[in-house]
């Protein structure tokens, strides 16, 4: 599934849109960047720490990436969204969105998919023109950024992407909600790893700035904090790195059965440990 961009793409892809192309050379496919066949956990809260909760991110492989949230109530439910990425443009080309209930199959809540020049929404009757890349959803835990920011080919230079997501009012539509710069800062310890800190922030952020902490060795994400909410129970988000933990696609739908429907009983009819 995944697509290289060849010499002759990228000149096709500037001259369709000069400004894309600009922000989309800022990086370069390297496939042994991606750790696939991973679990990422990340700690998500308020900057104040209220509203925890865990996310768990799945690197299925160099394409597919899925995000599992857990609702607080009840515990037995959850949000599953499956991404595929599109490595041409550093941006996802499609999304799908499930609810998850124990001992039940997904339900499937809206797809997303991306066209050479709009998204196309199942909740949306017309498609959303896309004009800039590349798009990152900060709904989506920026977890594509994530996966994007180890192909910078010069981490010490800002680049540019477009904030896309969902707005509810005054009525439903998902759109382009400005730009974000990342600007490098300086080398640090944090949270016990080196790491590069870069401010993120413009006016797909309300025109405020937070901070973002990549690995230095891998360019992944350490933690990011960011001063506005991205759904409702935030008002702000501090997203950090708890875990990360080499795991098949078996395991993986294990690991999201358990999390629902707690561990299986065992055959004294207890439960496993």
């Amino acid at each position: 599934m995944l697509r290289i961009l060849s010499a002759l793409a990228i000149t096709t892809l500037a001259l369709a849109s000069p400004s894309a192309h600009a922000q989309v050379s800022a990086f370069e496919l390297n496939l042994h960047r991606i750790p696939t066949s991973t679990l990422v956990v990340f700690h998500k809260s308020n900057l104040d720490g209220t509203n925890p909760a865990d996310i768990s991110v799945y690197i299925r492989d160099s394409t597919h990436l899925e995000s599992f949230k857990p609702w607080h109530d009840p515990t037995t439910r959850a949000t599953l969204v499956t991404a595929q990425m599109d490595w041409r443009r550093f941006s996802v080309r499609a999304f799908n969105a499930f609810e998850l209930n124990c001992d039940q199959l997904p339900q499937p809540r809206a797809t997303l998919e991306s066209g050479e020049h709009d998204l196309r929404i199942s909740l949306m009757k017309d498609p959303v023109p896309l004009t800039h890349l590349p798009w990152h959803s900060y709904d989506f835990d920026f977890a594509s950024l994530g996966l994007a920011m180890p192909m910078l080919k010069n981490p010490l230079e800002p680049f540019t992407f477009t904030r896309m997501d969902f707005e509810f009012e005054p009525t439903m539509r998902f759109r382009e909600m400005g730009e974000i710069t990342v600007r490098y800062q300086a080398r640090e310890l944090h949270n016990g790893r080196a790491t590069r800190r870069y401010s993120i922030g413009g006016p797909g952020l309300r025109d405020t700035v937070g901070t973002w902490w990549a690995d230095t060795a891998t360019g992944t994400l350490v933690e990011y904090e960011i001063p506005i909410g991205d759904e409702p129970g935030y008002d702000s988000v501090r997203l950090t790195l708890k875990s990360f933990t080499r795991m098949t696609a078996a395991e993986w739908e294990t690991h999201k059965q358990r999390t629902l429907c707690g561990p299986p009983p065992d055959h004294k009819g207890g439960t496993s440990p």
